[in-house]
């Protein structure tokens, strides 16, 4: 590819010459003519503004050489010889569907770069479809095959000398979405090259001041504070924007509809030195004295003219300034009579938060929730201990993982207090994708109302936790620490708890309770997500060896032998396809002979709409209660943070997942394994007494007394005593991996600064990775070098660079099993070599910190470690991957992408002799799907569920197969 291209037409050559000479001109102030727009990228290289000409022929071959980008101008040789037209992202991605037609398979995006100097760099693409880059007239960048954007971005490689430069983009549409993002970035220190901007040649003044308001960002914010209102107005533009004075805000506040001042402006926005910053300004504070503050603001950028409401709700004021002062109270003094500080400080904090995120967007329930808070802080003032109220009440609990504030509801019922010896049963109920305590709770008691429910004599727990983390990590340790504080806090019978769910609270039910038989005696599985082999992107696709056990792993109903003394309830509308996400846990428990029910109504995903209406599940649920004693455990388990059913406790793994059926009569235990290293079988806590005789896979022991109580295989026969103590660095509980094992505790995302080529990219992989699988956890984001000693013994660290440009790697890298050896990656004492995009991910106890993980993604460059987004979401121990990792952006698992190599560490974590991208036999294992069965209850509107929040991005499963060691 030559560095730039030469003039084609000579009556261009003024016009092009110009377009230089008037960037330059604008860096030093002064406007653009009139005949031609420039449009500054992004501080983060963002191109939010190019021509746009399309719809195409779904075929045929584009004359990309003879294109010259200029509003108006028509493309010859196309059928409709389609003409060249704005087209902007606004603040986010071009929405190709929008730019080209609904019905458009085919289109293309162009403009000119105009470069002060020389340039080497990438260009950065996010693009749904098969795409095609051409720059001054030669290919740059082909991708044909089927591709999902995701996450990932496509690193394209430039090197152009200064001057203007033609950028053509053919895009061909594969399915939905249809979405593209451009970036371009210097490799000197991943900025956008330093003065550059986009010339789009024929365009207009008023073109620009269109594109500045469709650009621009304009957030109007409250500021609700203790006392009162500090406003702020805030504009800027994420996607780049017009050059000049288009892109000067001015602003005017209003009271009640008369202007407070005349309309004032924000100033200039220059380009410095090459993109347009942002600008802030904070209006006259507002005092809760009565008088008549701003509440509209008017904010003019270009054409655009946005009338945006400011919220000052003197009751949110005077309720936040209230909790405040409570708080602090609470915080210095001796509690007051409640019976529980530290719940009402953050209950106090939490929902001080919500008012003012309620505040800023206008909700209308602020007063009413404000009130709420005031009569909550005059409960306690006054002396009482509002967690010892009736019915509905809102509180939260802080996180263990981030140590803020997680919302909760609670339904206390009428009855506490009564009878200060009755214990009384819990439900726990999870709420769906982007759902709330609030609606989970609504949707579960079918009403609104906080007081107590007449048909719920007991206790209800919704907790937030952490919003969308689906149950797993930080959710479901959360789910967990507010069960241990609902019993710790009430009169809660600990043998008659269970969990229901809809939606991912559906897939969180049947996790939770299968996980963990020992806390649960009923399951309430509503349109859960049970089958990872049913999901539309994965069934059908390639499975590697670790993508069967990761799928496993997150497929509930892969554990239903853990159901034998629970009872389960399945429910999914009929509309809801497919049906076999419900009836592939119901299946699996109709296989093993257990006990359940399901339902089918002719419903769609509002499933909850009639199978809970007015606490229908409340009496199935609560009349449960957990086998404590059983004389026969099934029990199956992948990982030793899930060791135990009743009396029989698993101590080591050999082989996932491991199972264990066992069976207890009065003087002989007999049990057959599989996968399983060591056990330990308590059954004097069954009520076996005197002697006994363990029958161990054939087998047999004989014991006294004593507990016949620990076994471990040595040579491949059982024997008895305690499985050996681990060496310093073993697997063991909570520290066994895989990669996503890490977020199951507090952890720290650190970017390297070594090296300021890589730096926004560790960082930007860095805030990628900590929200993965996050949900609303407030994992720290934070540089190499702010790392402190107290923060790494508390903290997993997850380390985004190599040992030239991370500090903390560098520290580590001679004790990590994997690392960056120049262009290679050292695998033990292999090289592991690729192109461009090298890289890789791998979890390891801390080296120096041996109770907690390292997990680090390392790369030569800048673009192995934006590669490394790309990574699908069922990851083993550790992957190594270039630019074949590219298919797998957004997907389940790697489909039709190519690794390097990926896998376990052994017991020992030590590399696997070797590892390689190789298929499961058959490459595609298929779970059945049974037939549909007859509504089993009346129809009802098939209206979008709002209670229970909205379907997820990812669910469970079944398999029928044996995943491989780990």
């Amino acid at each position: 590819m030559r560095a730039g291209r030469a003039i084609r037409q000579p009556s261009w050559s003024q016009k092009r010459l110009g377009g230089v000479l008037g960037l330059l001109l604008l860096l030093a102030g002064t406007r653009t003519a009139a005949a031609d727009v420039l449009v500054a990228p992004s501080a983060d290289g963002h191109i939010g503004a190019l021509f746009a000409a399309g719809p195409l022929p779904a075929t045929g071959k584009l004359d990309v050489a003879r294109l010259l980008p200029s509003r108006g101008a028509r493309i010859t040789g196309q059928v409709g010889s389609p003409s060249w037209s704005l087209a902007d992202g606004g603040t986010g991605a071009f929405d190709l569907f929008k730019v080209f037609g609904k019905t458009a398979s085919r289109g293309v995006l162009a403009g000119e770069l105009v470069l002060p100097s020389a340039f080497t760099g990438w260009l950065l693409l996010s693009i749904d479809g098969a795409v095609t880059v051409h720059v001054d007239g030669r290919p740059v960048f082909v991708r044909d095959a089927a591709h999902v954007r995701g996450f990932g971005w496509d690193p394209v490689v430039l090197s152009l000398a200064g001057g203007t430069h033609t950028l053509v983009v053919e895009l061909r549409r594969q399915g939905r979405p249809w979405n593209a993002e451009l970036r371009l970035l210097d490799a000197a220190d991943l900025g956008p090259p330093r003065g550059a901007a986009l010339l789009l040649r024929g365009a207009t003044d008023e073109d620009a001041e269109r594109l500045a308001g469709n650009l621009a960002d304009i957030q109007v914010s409250s500021g609700l504070v203790p006392f009162g209102f500090q406003p702020q107005v805030r504009v800027e533009f994420p996607r780049g924007a017009p050059i000049g004075t288009h892109v000067t805000p001015s602003l005017a506040v209003f009271s009640r509809g008369v202007p407070l001042s005349a309309a004032s402006s924000l100033g200039e926005l220059r380009p410095d030195p090459t993109v347009v910053p942002p600008k802030s300004v904070l209006l006259p504070a507002v005092a809760l004295d009565g008088a008549p503050g701003p509440d509209r603001v008017q904010v003019r950028v270009g054409k655009s003219t946005r009338s945006l409401p400011l919220h000052a709700d003197v009751v949110a004021a005077s309720a936040v300034t209230r909790a405040l002062t409570l708080r602090r109270r609470l915080e210095v003094s001796p509690p007051l009579k409640v019976s529980d500080p530290e719940t009402v400080i953050a209950t106090l904090e939490a929902r001080v938060a919500e008012l003012a995120v309620l505040e800023n967007r206008g909700d209308a329930s602020v007063a009413a929730r404000a009130k709420r808070l005031e009569a909550f802080v005059d409960r306690v003032e006054s002396g009482g201990d509002p967690l010892r109220d009736h019915g509905v009440l809102e509180l939260a609990r802080r996180s263990r993982i981030d140590g803020a504030p997680d919302p909760l509801r609670v339904h206390v019922p009428a009855s506490l207090g009564a009878d200060p010896s009755r214990r009384y049963p819990l439900v726990v109920v999870l709420h769906g994708y982007n759902g709330t305590p609030e609606r989970i709770m609504n949707a579960f008691l079918g009403t609104e109302s906080l007081a107590p429910h007449p048909r719920v004599d007991g206790f209800v727990l919704a907790p937030a936790a952490h919003g969308d983390a689906f149950y797993r990590g930080p959710g479901e340790l959360e789910v967990l620490d507010a069960i241990d504080w609902a019993v710790k806090t009430y009169p809660i019978d600990p043998e008659r708890i269970s969990v229901a769910g809809h939606s991912m609270g559906g897939t969180g039910a049947a996790q939770m309770g299968l996980r963990y038989p020992d806390r649960f005696a009923a399951i309430g599985a509503l349109a859960g997500y049970q089958s990872f082999f049913v999901r539309r992107d994965v069934l059908g696709r390639p499975i590697r060896p670790w993508e069967l056990t990761e799928l496993t792993r997150w497929s509930p109903a892969s554990f239903a032998e853990n159901g034998r003394d629970e009872l389960l309830l399945v429910a999914q509308g009929t509309s809801d396809l497919p049906l076999a996400h419900s009836q592939s846990l119901a299946e699996r428990f109709r296989a093993l002979g257990y006990t359940f029910r399901e339902t089918y109504p002719d419903i769609g995903h509002d499933v909850w709409r009639i199978v809970w209406a007015n606490a229908d599940m409340w009496p199935a649920l609560s009349a449960r209660r957990l086998a404590t004693r059983p004389s026969h455990v099934a029990f199956k388990t992948d990982s030793l943070r899930y060791p135990s059913r009743a009396w029989v406790h698993v101590s080591a793994i050999g082989a996932t997942p491991a199972t264990v059926d066992a069976t207890l009569a009065k003087d002989h235990v007999s049990v057959k394994t599989r996968g399983v290293d060591g056990l330990d079988l308590a059954v004097r806590s069954a009520g076996a007494s005197g002697p006994m005789m363990v029958e161990l896979d054939g087998q047999s022991f004989a014991a006294a007394e004593r507990d016949p109580s620990s076994f471990h295989r040595a040579a491949g026969s059982w024997t008895v005593g305690p499985v050996p103590p681990p060496g310093a660095l073993a697997k063991r509980a909570a520290l066994e991996g895989p990669i996503r094992d890490a977020w199951n505790g507090p952890m720290a995302f650190v970017y390297g600064t070594l090296d300021s080529r890589q730096t926004s990219a560790a960082r930007e992989v860095a805030e990628h990775f900590r929200a993965r699988w996050s949900g609303d956890t407030r994992y720290p984001v934070l540089a190499d070098r702010a790392v402190s000693a107290d923060l790494a013994s508390t903290h997993s660290l997850f380390l985004v660079g190599s040992r030239d440009s991370n500090l903390l790697v560098r520290k580590l890298d001679a004790s990590l099993p994997l690392g960056m050896d120049g262009g290679a990656v050292r695998a033990g004492r292999a090289r592991v070599t690729g192109d461009g995009e090298l890289g890789f991910i791998a979890v390891y106890p801390n080296p120096e910190n041996t109770g907690r993980y390292v997990v680090v993604v390392e790369a030569a460059t800048a673009a192995g470690l934006w590669r490394s987004m790309s990574l699908p979401l069922a990851l083993p121990d550790f992957i190594v991957f270039d630019s074949g990792l590219a298919p797998a952006a957004g997907q389940q698992v790697l489909g039709d992408a190519r690794v390097l190599g990926g896998g376990y560490f052994d017991r020992s974590w030590t590399l696997p002799p070797s590892f390689g991208d190789v298929l499961v036999p058959g490459g595609v294992p298929r779970a059945p799907v049974p037939a549909l069965p007859a509504p089993a209850a009346p129809s009802a509107p098939r209206t979008p569920s709002s209670a229970a929040g909205a379907p997820p991005a990812s669910g469970g499963g079944t398999v029928q197969a044996t995943a491989p060691r780990r």
